[in-house]
Parts: C-alpha cells; structure tokens; sequence
C-alpha cells in the first residue's frame, strides 16, 4: 500500500462526487473498480 494510493483514494470521491449531480449511476460504476484497483 503506498501512500499515493490513499492520496488517490481521496481526491477520488471529490472528483465522484461532483459527477453523482449529473449521473449518480456513474458513481456507482466507478465506486468498486476504485476500490479493486
């Protein structure tokens, strides 16, 4: 586990989150192969 993992880690959702007003669906998608990834 390196540290740039969990920087990605949170600027992520931010990102996701933005994106959750114009498709919540996309989110979802996006969510597991994050954390598969």
């Amino acid at each position: 586990m390196s540290p740039g993992s969990g920087l990605i880690f949170l600027s992520e959702p931010l990102l996701y989150k933005k994106e959750e007003e114009e498709s919540p669906e996309e989110l979802m998608i996006i969510s597991p192969e994050s954390l598969m990834s």
